[in-house]
């Protein structure tokens, strides 16, 4: 039977855990594996006057940002906390493909499993920020956002190689995160058949951490530590909210029909649920931050949850670590960006509030 219990508040992890955690993971070698994208912001100080005709708004950016997203947020975040990162992913042949492979080769992680295909075009979000309250329609909210998808469907050519050149670096790894984050798996990184080759390695490497965050296709992974915030796990579940009664049964069959390791389910401020093949669950703690933009903050728990199964903490260390990440995150504009500093320094508040 599965139980569950309130969120716990506090802390057990010592400072000298967490340092020796963080210097400890300085050097590991991870593989990032899955959607990756560009995203490109663009912040007006204010409306440009309607033309003369009148058919048209035209918007005076101030400041235009670009940032590689999806998967690269985890690399960004692995990279920052001292990780050596491999990349492996499908983007196109293109501008916004060369700048991803840009970005993340300046940030030195290693690019060579990210396939430039001629056929695709590589994911982009493109944000349009603007005073609150400013502009006209259909510009009169503080963000629109424009989506360029990917919809060629991936060929198994292109499978083929993502997944030899994965199975080239496996024996070098020290943990796989896989962030499957596109809504068509067809058209996406991650095919049914990458799902499988990826599952078939996780089966055969129980001494790696096999993570993936799946926000549609869970029960397509198998032998890994499954990770869904509790939005995406009710719309996968179908169930009302995350104490329905047939939450139990639910997680009980995706655990025995996956053969997972585990399954973390995030819930914000409310902390992480963690579940077990014996379905029994442990909750994690819940912590007090000044959110500013939850942006990206599933990514960096991604990366505190593998930081703590890397250095084999107890597992309610390892949902603080993924809580305190994401606690650093949120208090940042934009998707933020973990480093050992900030994360000390967010400890040392929560030590002293305690």
């Amino acid at each position: 039977m599965i139980t569950f219990s309130a969120p716990k508040s506090g802390n057990d992890m010592t400072w000298t855990v967490l340092h020796d955690c963080l210097d400890a993971f300085v050097g590991t070698t991870v593989a990032v594996v899955g959607d990756y994208c560009l995203d490109v912001e663009l912040y007006a100080d204010e409306y440009a006057k309607i033309d003369d005709r009148g058919d048209r708004i035209c918007i005076q950016a101030a400041n235009k940002q670009s940032a590689v997203g999806g998967a690269g947020n985890v690399a960004k975040h692995l990279l920052s906390l001292g990780a050596t990162v491999y990349c492996f992913g499908l983007v196109g042949n293109d501008s916004d493909g060369d700048d991803i492979c840009l970005h993340l080769a300046r940030q030195k992680a290693v690019v060579t499993g990210l396939v430039q295909c001629e056929d695709r075009k590589t994911d982009c979000y493109l944000r349009i920020h603007t005073p609150n309250g400013a502009g006209s329609a259909p510009f009169d909210r503080a963000c629109v956002e424009y989506a360029v998808a990917n919809t060629t469907k991936t060929t198994h050519e292109q499978e083929a190689r993502l997944c030899c050149l994965l199975e080239e670096k496996i024996g070098l790894l020290d943990g796989i995160i896989i962030a499957d984050m596109h809504t068509e798996d067809t058209a996406g990184t991650l095919t049914r058949n990458v799902k499988d080759e990826l599952s078939r390695l996780a089966g055969e490497r129980l001494d790696l951490p096999f993570i993936v965050d799946s926000r549609h296709y869970l029960s397509h992974y198998r032998h890994m530590y499954l990770k869904c915030n509790t939005p995406e796990f009710i719309c996968y579940t179908g169930c009302a909210d995350i104490n329905s009664a047939c939450v139990p049964a639910k997680i009980i069959e995706l655990l025995s029909g996956t053969s997972a390791r585990g399954l973390f389910i995030t819930a914000g401020e409310n902390g992480i649920r963690y579940y077990r093949q014996q379905c029994d669950s442990t909750d994690g703690y819940g912590l007090s931050a000044k959110a500013i933009d939850a942006c990206g903050a599933g990514d960096a728990a991604t990366c505190g949850i593998l930081l703590g199964l890397n250095t084999s903490l107890a597992i309610s260390d390892v949902l603080f670590l993924g809580n305190l990440m994401g606690c650093c995150v949120v208090e940042q504009q934009g998707t933020g960006i973990l480093c050992p500093e900030r994360i000390r320094e967010v400890y040392r508040r929560i030590l002293t509030s305690s």
